[in-house]
């Protein structure tokens, strides 16, 4: 009776397990629920999103990572706005100790920073004003030329006449 039903019950779970490990599956957890073969190589059923998963924002947040779902601060801000002021008042005061305009030693990181954004200013209002002389100059040169080819039709007009 009661041997006979422990025997039969053990046969019937090993038939089951033969079955299962031919298909692919293996036996996990309490719940006997089926798991493929290859998502449990280690014993650890892979995750496939969520806090697990570390190609999704939570996941990377969970492993205290960056990347592309999840970018740094800066390069949000980056594509944003674009690069930042800091960096071209940078390159002013490296391009003004180069032609030597060399601040003094003791002058602070921020009112370097300001002077060279001054710098950087002045060059874009010298350039500025350097066009604005160049489209004068084209003008009345343009005049001139104009002038002179009046004067020539005139000349031509009264030695015809």
């Amino acid at each position: 009776g009661e041997a006979s039903l422990k025997g039969t019950m053990l046969r019937c779970c090993i038939v089951f397990l033969s079955i299962a490990a031919a298909e692919g599956f293996v036996v996990a957890g309490r719940s006997m629920s089926l798991q493929p073969l290859r998502q449990t190589v280690t014993g650890i059923p892979a995750l496939l999103m969520g806090r697990g998963d570390k190609r999704t924002a939570k996941g990377k947040r969970k492993a205290y990572s960056f990347g592309k779902a999840r970018p740094r601060n800066s390069k949000i801000r980056r594509m944003r706005d674009g690069p930042s002021r800091h960096n071209t008042a940078v390159e002013a005061v490296a391009a003004a100790e180069a032609i030597g305009d060399v601040m003094p030693a003791k002058v602070t990181r921020v009112e370097a920073v300001v002077e060279a954004a001054e710098l950087v200013e002045a060059a874009a209002a010298e350039a500025a004003a350097a066009d604005v002389v160049a489209a004068e100059m084209a003008a009345a040169q343009a005049a001139a030329e104009a002038a002179a080819a009046e004067a020539a039709a005139a000349e031509a007009a009264a030695a015809e006449a």
